[in-house]
């Protein structure tokens, strides 16, 4: 069935109720939009259709359950086992409550992080049960369904060598085991295997006979792990023990019919009927079932006598193998372990033996005073307050720490919530255990409550409270008076009625520490809070409080697991940890830290958070501007987009548009205004009121993104320090001072020299200036005219009779320079940069002229031969030609260095961006390398590479430039490409890095006149460029590249992709009318070109001539 990329077609969590069903499925979905799991995939959390259904009940309900939905899904009228045929199931049991996380085994807290993305979502065992069985274990088997446990943490590293390779493993069953010492393997299951990995036999619990009958060497055995994997075809054998009569009653189906529940288990039912070496009487009879089916009524036990018949006739002589994983580990997650062993057990270095995880003793975690928390610590998921001392060996996770108080050595704080904190009156004593858990009480509704435990390295909720009241347990456990008092009075009045999950563990004397109705809940007169569970902390307690104690309504730990609200206690989690990754935010941002953030803003926005994350963001600007380090807000403005854009999700129209609202104007100005602190708040105003639906919030990111934009621009404006120029003579009378210039190639690098990845990165780009037809394509030309105005055309070419004239004898009528759309605003841009037009001066235009020149004004005439949106480079070229015969027209001579950063304030101030490769490219000669530091202020140097004349020749003969007859726009695709950059994606940052290394990389082509290498340099930029812009390749250009790949040495689109020109080096040289004859046997392609191009080795070039009139 499965025929996407997705590993699995479903994955299926069995939950013990339909409540906690319900917020396990939000936990998943949450994980699927971060992309844990794949978009197709089916999340399906099902609830057991009565408790005590067993791990095999709950395995048959669940293939039953999700079986049924894929028939349902495929149009079957019928739940049909062939749809299991070429499906991948995964089965997660979440097993029975655990006293030391009220969520469950599962969704214990690991102390690790993910490798790939820092600020995604806590890692719990849950998440890298998933990723083991997904990434080492699914990969390598067949289709079919994977059950897995999920009571216990599994370890295995990455160079693990998996032995899969022994014969039929994956016909019938195959069982993951790990090996264990005889010790360890007492309390839990084994497998015995033959030499060909045939299970002969699982024994629980047995004696140390029947486990030493197990070995696989001379200390080990092979453990039940909880990991097991069924064939398709044994999974549809499975599945049809739902239709038959008494095995159906552990299906939602059996009970719906009216039977009475049984209880099956996976291994000593399911599986154990598959072994070899077992006997028909003994397990029908259940005499190797452990305790399912014993000390019930004689009716069940005749019930499961039935089952296990059909059981045995259904599954026996089935293949059932076991595959022992020497490097793994497997760590149940023991209700007997005291709190301390528990601890140690996450606090294990090796605990992260996965490949995607690395180990971190402060996970998630923020200390606003580190000096107060000792090294020696454990924190996961938590916010520690700056008058909050934490003393060495203490384990800290989900907790919210304020106020100002001393948490002991070696204890264990685990969901203590910012609000509880407030009124701590005490220390906490060392050696406690001190579990807040969120839960439902009938009547009263939601409530937090505590429950505590003293002495985490010698007890443990499984304790007897008699023993430990009693004079032969160790007293220093508990020596204290009003403890000791607490306990005995609990444990006199004991009306637990305990559930049948726990009739066959250490729960079943109702007298351990867990079933104790220690902990008050709720009081008649009194609120009851944190301080009156920390009291059984006290070595004594006082007549009032003790009265208090009487009075309350308590619970026993077992009580309060019991009735967890799971929904608000993952919600509370999750918003600590989004709590915690808003201040990891703020740090990130303002030391423009590498981390990829997109994975918290998704979670933020689908927790309905995103107000948290807004206003961590504003902090963080104004942190910024605060620190001198203004800049930095573009990357901030850049995530308010990005948060804005996904709380307005699919609804809203597109990312790309106008952001020149009139409400938005004035906080814009601000901005532009250098009021740096005050636009930040003016937008957050702004903003606040935009946020009701999809369309406002769109629009609003697009403002942000234009805010993003002034910042970039003030930044680049650094390069203002390499404009220099000198006085010279004004241009005479009757005079045309022309500029012309070749176009560019680019060949690698592109992208790397885009503000702000230029500075913030660093940039290098390799490319040609290269002549069209024999022609330098761009230019402009200018002379003094006697009429005071400015006069303004554009020419097709310079040769070409004009487009009417556009006249200006105003300065406001420069005022729209910075709207690319306006005509002449490119003229108008490098204006007002060469300060021949003031915008903020009090003079006229006339006044102005009058001032440069003398007398009278200026015309200025430009052209390009190249086709709009050629990706040549052409508009920036333009800039460049403009403003240099600009520039020596009024008296100040300039170098090319100047005026190629001038053309980088004159594309922000256009507000187009861009970098500054295109004009380095044609204003500059040959082949050269250009470059720019990590640094602001922004400087561009340029390296010419000194290429043979034999080279030159060579790649004049064999490249060719042709038209695709696409026009390309190239701005939303760099709105995509710094949209990308901010979000700082590993995939974006390498490729940054590649982008380089290749344009230094090409330039040794050069040099050593490679060819080869050269075309491999080419080829790589070209996958480089489709990484940083998607789309940037459209089918009609590929088409055309495809019908070349065999002749060319290397290809690519110009400049941002797109479309405009395809440069090609043909492996041979290859005429225009043979080039156009193989184009136009692509089918659908039309108004393609063909045009010859050179290596211009000069460059730009500036002349004088007469004027005709």
């Amino acid at each position: 069935m499965n025929s996407s990329n997705s590993p699995w077609d479903a994955i299926v969590v069995t939950c013990k109720t339909r409540q906690h069903a319900d917020s396990v499925k939000q936990e998943l979905q949450l994980r699927q939009k971060i992309g844990f799991f794949p978009n197709d995939v089916i999340l399906l959390c099902v609830e057991d259709p009565q408790e005590g259904l067993g791990s095999g009940g709950a395995s048959l309900n669940a293939l039953l359950v999700i079986t049924e939905l894929l028939s349902a899904r495929n149009k079957l009228s019928i739940i049909s086992a062939d749809i299991l045929k070429d499906s991948r199931i995964l089965i997660i049991h979440l097993g029975r409550l655990y006293s030391h996380d009220p969520c469950g085994r599962a969704f214990v807290a690991l102390p690790v992080v993910s490798k790939q993305e820092e600020m995604t979502h806590v890692i719990t065992n849950f998440d890298a049960i998933y990723n083991l069985i997904t990434n080492q274990f699914n990969a390598k088997s067949p289709p079919g369904v994977w059950i897995c446990s999920s009571d216990m943490i599994y370890q295995m590293p990455l160079e693990a060598e998996l032995d899969f390779d022994c014969p039929n493993i994956w016909e019938g069953v195959c069982c993951i085991s790990f090996p264990a010492d005889i010790d360890y393997a007492r309390k839990h299951g084994v497998y015995r295997i033959d030499e060909m990995n045939t299970v002969c036999d699982i024994i629980y619990q047995g004696s140390e006979d029947e486990i030493r009958s197990c070995l696989i060497d001379e200390s080990q055995v092979s453990l039940v792990s909880g990991i097991v994997y069924f064939s398709s075809e044994m999974a549809g054998k499975m599945l049809s023990l739902h239709s038959w009569s008494p095995v159906d009653a552990c299906t939602y189906m059996g009970l719906d019919s009216g039977q009475e529940p049984i209880q099956i288990s996976l291994y000593f039912d399911i599986l154990l009927c598959m072994a070899s070496d077992i006997d028909y009487e003994d397990f029908v009879h259940g005499n190797r079932s452990n305790s399912f089916g014993h000390g019930s009524s004689a009716n069940k036990k005749g019930n499961m006598e039935m089952v296990r018949k059909i059981l045995w006739e259904c599954l026996r002589g089935a293949p059932i193998k076991a595959v022992v994983l020497a490097s793994g580990a497997h760590r149940y997650l023991d209700i007997t372990d005291t709190p301390r062993t528990y601890v140690d057990l996450l606090g294990d270095p090796t605990l992260a033996c996965q490949p995607c995880y690395y180990s971190t003793n402060r996970c998630f975690s923020i200390s606003k005073n580190e000096s107060n928390i000792s090294d020696k610590c454990l924190i996961i998921n938590s916010i520690i307050g700056e008058n909050v001392k934490v003393e060495e060996g203490t384990f800290i996770a989900h907790s919210h720490l304020e106020g100002s108080f001393v948490v002991g050595r070696n204890s264990v704080i685990i969901g203590i919530d910012k609000a509880s904190t407030r009124d701590i009156s005490r220390n906490i004593p060392e050696n406690s255990f001190v579990i807040g858990c969120n839960i439902t009480v009938a009547g009263a509704g939601k409530k937090k409550v505590f429950c505590t435990l003293w002495n985490v390295d010698k007890t443990s909720f499984s304790d007897n409270s008699s023993s430990i009241l009693g004079d032969d347990k160790d007293q220093q456990i508990l020596s204290a008076t009003g403890r000791k008092k607490l306990l005995h009075l609990a444990s006199q009045n004991v009306h637990l009625a305990l559930s049948r999950c726990y009739q066959n563990t250490v729960l079943k004397d109702t007298k351990t520490m867990i079933t104790l109705k220690l902990y008050p809940v709720l009081h008649a007169r009194h609120v009851v809070g944190l301080n009156d569970c920390l009291q059984l902390l006290d070595e004594k307690i006082s007549d009032g409080d003790l009265q208090k104690w009487r009075e309350s309504w308590r619970m026993s730990l077992h009580d309060i697991l019991e009735n967890t609200d799971y929904e608000s206690e993952f919600r509370y989690r999750r918003n600590l940890s989004i709590m915690v990754c808003c201040e990891k935010l703020k740090c990130f941002l303002t030391s423009n830290r590498v981390a990829d953030l997109k994975p918290l803003y998704v979670v933020a926005v689908a927790s309905k958070k995103h107000d948290m994350i807004l206003s961590a963001l504003d902090e963080a600007a104004l942190q910024c501007i605060s620190d001198g380090k203004p800049h930095l807000c573009a990357r901030v403005f850049s995530c308010i987009a990005e948060v804005l854009a996904m709380t307005a999700g699919s609804e809203a129209g597109l990312r790309s548009g106008p952001a020149a609202n009139r409400e938005w104007k004035d906080s814009l100005l601000l901005l532009n205004n250098q009021r740096f602190s005050d636009g930040v708040v003016a937008l957050s105003k702004v903003r606040q009121k935009w946020m009701s639906n999809a369309d406002s919030l769109i629009r609003s990111a697009r403002h942000y993104e234009r805010a993003s934009q002034i910042f970039i621009r003030f930044a680049s404006a650094s390069v203002s320090t390499y404009i220099r120029t000198l006085k010279t003579a004004v241009l005479e009378q009757d005079t045309w001072l022309l500029c012309e210039s070749p176009a560019r190639i680019d060949l690698s690098g592109g992208w790397s020299d885009t503000p702000p990845v230029c500075y913030e990165n660093g940039g290098a780009v390799l490319n040609m200036a290269i002549r069209i037809d024999g022609k330098k394509p761009i230019g402009a030309r200018v002379r003094r005219i006697s009429d005071p105005v400015i006069k303004f055309s554009a020419l097709d070419s310079m040769s070409s009779i004009s487009h009417p004239s556009i006249i200006w004898d105003r300065v406001d009528q420069f005022h729209n320079y910075c709207r690319p759309q306006a005509q002449g605003a490119l003229v108008k841009a490098c204006f007002v940069l060469t300060e021949i037009v003031s915008l903020n001066s009090s003079k006229s235009l006339k006044n102005q002229l009058l001032a440069l020149l003398g007398c009278g004004g200026l015309e200025i005439q430009t052209w390009s031969n190249l086709p709009r949106g050629s990706g040549m480079g052409t508009s920036s070229i333009l800039a460049g030609t403009i403003i240099m015969a600009l520039f020596h027209a009024v008296g100040k001579a300039v170098d090319t260095h100047s005026v190629i950063h001038a053309v980088v304030m004159v594309e922000q101030m256009l507000t187009t961006g861009g970098g500054w490769q295109d004009q380095v490219g044609g204003l500059i000669g040959g082949v050269k390398i250009c470059s720019s530091e990590a640094k602001l202020p922004l400087e561009i140097k340029v390296e010419s590479i000194d290429v043979s004349d034999e080279f030159l020749d060579f790649v004049d003969e064999h490249m060719k430039m042709i038209y695709t007859g696409k026009t390309r726009l190239a701005r939303n695709v760099l709105q995509e490409v710094l949209r990308n950059w901010y979000a700082k994606k590993s995939e974006i940052i390498s490729n940054c890095d590649a982008l380089v290394e290749n344009a230094f990389q090409c330039r040794d082509a050069f040099v050593n006149g490679d060819s080869l290498a050269l075309g491999r340099c080419i080829t790589a930029y070209r996958k480089q460029k489709k990484i940083m812009a998607r789309g940037s390749e459209p089918q009609y250009c590929v088409r055309i590249m495809e019908k070349l790949e065999s002749r060319v040495l290397g290809q690519l689109l110009a400049g941002a992709g797109g479309g405009g020109f395809c440069f090609a080096l043909f492996k041979d040289p290859i005429g225009n009318d043979e080039l156009t004859n193989l184009l136009e046997q692509i089918e659908g392609i039309s108004d393609v070109g063909v045009f010859n191009a050179t290596i211009d080795r000069v460059g730009v070039t500036l002349y004088k001539e007469l004027a005709s009139s």
